[in-house]
């Protein structure tokens, strides 16, 4: 007869039943952890945008408590921005931050509805840089049309990896992936140009151009310090070695087949042309332009190019080559999810118009674009915008407005401390105060213009501009046919 089990040891019934429960119990672990990952991916992937994306990167919030992180509020915006070129269409850094300085008293909630309406964007990205141990951290969110898409947080040792890292992430987020690779491949190089598109973005463009060369003394092969110092020497005035460089960038480029090399440099040199009123040389350059653009497949690069050349066809009176790149322009940003033309665009249909005569379509045209550039804040197309409505209602016999609106532009111009555009104003007030006959009003106003024209040409070699002289004649002649006395204005 067999000997019973010992009576320390369980029945092996009851360690059958321990067994079968403890095989239940990793079951349903397994189970849930299943569920849990596959709840995780179907919110991630039903957070993916099914339509056009367009996204706005906010200016960085910098909680390191270090003011020598200060700068990364803008260049960090700035880098973030440009990484995810490459793979979403994206909002100008410039445009978000003109909104965001020229609405600040408004809640950041109205504000960012505004960023939504004015410019299109579909999310919003907002951050904050602050300190882990040696390593630099970013908590940003990506607030999409219907709130919240995604909290996340990047670290890396220097503000340009972390912008790269945190375009990666934000790529997978919305279902893109690009090349996120650095401008320039020294981090110290890569931090000056950020700290010099932030200088810029402020209008301190000295300021800026230290800094690149800084970036280029570090990288001297680097390209993009070398453009961006080639387009503010445009700006200082220095045409002559603008070209120099800018030349030399675009055979550098198209040497080495980087295709947004190749559509910058054609872009900024295309731009100095212009400038110097050489259609015959900047035409050629915004085709190839356009060519690359439509390859990277920027949209926002596309609508660019059309549009100059667009204004450029304008100003050649070729009406019917204009209206076909506008409407081409117009057409790229409906695909990219914009409902209505930018005021960019609204404002170059205006002046085709003008040039056609067509004053009423000129007219509705350029209010809209006024009312644009307001809602976004941008303040210095603004004024030009209001130069181009004066302008308009001069042409229409509505003097008295012309006149009020030529002194809005005067105005506006000298709060931004544009001197050169402040001249093309003042002369367009002076014809509106001596089309209204008030003569010794309209001859200060063109001595005043041609002072200023004068002063800038001391300060950058230039010469003052033909309109600033025949104004001036102009209103001194109309003096002296009417009787008014008064020493000449150029006296």
């Amino acid at each position: 007869m067999d000997s019973p089990p010992p009576a320390d040891l369980p029945p092996a019934s009851s360690g059958r039943r321990a067994r079968t429960w403890l095989l239940a119990g990793l079951a349903a672990l397994l189970l849930a952890l299943a569920g849990g990952w596959w709840m995780q991916q179907r919110a991630e992937h039903s957070a993916l945008p099914d339509g056009p994306v367009r996204v706005a990167v906010l200016p960085v919030e910098n909680a390191t408590g270090e003011s020598r992180y200060d700068w990364a509020r803008l260049g960090l915006m700035e880098a973030l921005t440009e990484t995810l070129r490459s793979q979403v269409p994206v909002v100008p850094p410039g445009d978000v931050f003109d909104l965001t300085e020229a609405l600040q008293a408004l809640p950041p909630d109205e504000r960012n509805a505004r960023l939504r309406q004015a410019h299109g964007a579909t999310h919003l990205v907002s951050a904050s840089l602050s300190r882990g141990p040696g390593q630099l951290r970013l908590d940003f969110d990506v607030a999409g049309p219907e709130g919240t898409l995604r909290r996340r947080r990047v670290v890396a040792p220097d503000v340009p990896a972390l912008a790269r890292a945190a375009a990666a992430d934000l790529g997978v987020s919305l279902g893109q992936s690009g090349d996120t690779a650095p401008l320039i491949e020294d981090s110290f190089a890569n931090e000056a140009y950020l700290r010099g598109l932030a200088l810029r973005m402020q209008g301190d463009m000295p300021g800026a151009q230290r800094y690149f060369q800084l970036a280029l003394e570090q990288a001297p092969d680097a390209f993009w310090p070398r453009l961006q110092l080639a387009n503010g020497l445009l700006e200082l005035g220095d045409i002559a070695t603008a070209r120099e460089q800018l030349e030399m960038l675009l055979a550098e480029a198209d040497q080495g087949g980087d295709t947004l090399q190749r559509l910058s440099a054609r872009n900024q040199l295309a731009t100095l042309h212009w400038r110097a009123g050489d259609n015959a040389l900047a035409r050629p350059l915004l085709e190839q332009a356009l060519a690359l653009a439509r390859e990277l497949g920027d949209p926002d690069a596309e609508v660019s190019v059309l549009s100059r050349l667009g204004i450029l066809e304008t100003y050649s009176e070729s009406f019917a080559a204009a209206r076909g790149h506008l409407t081409a322009a117009i057409e790229v940003q409906r695909r990219t999810g914009m409902e209505t033309p930018s005021p960019e665009l609204r404002h170059s249909q205006g002046q085709l118009a003008l040039r056609e005569g067509d004053l009423v379509s000129a007219s509705a045209h350029i209010e809209a674009a006024v009312a644009g550039f307001r809602l976004q804040g941008n303040r210095r197309s603004e004024a030009v915008a209001l130069n181009s409505l004066a302008n308009l209602r001069r042409r229409q016999g509505w003097f008295e407005e012309a006149r009020d609106l030529a002194q809005e532009t005067v105005s506006l111009h000298r709060a931004l401390r544009n001197p050169t555009s402040e001249v093309a104003a003042l002369i367009a007030l002076s014809t509106s105060q001596a089309q209204l006959g008030d003569l010794e009003t309209a001859s200060e106003t063109a001595r005043e213009a041609l002072a200023l024209a004068t002063e800038l040409k001391q300060d950058r070699g230039r010469r003052p501009p033909r309109r600033c002289w025949g104004n001036t004649a102009w209103t001194w002649a109309a003096m002296r046919m009417r009787g008014v006395t008064s020493r000449r204005p150029w006296n």
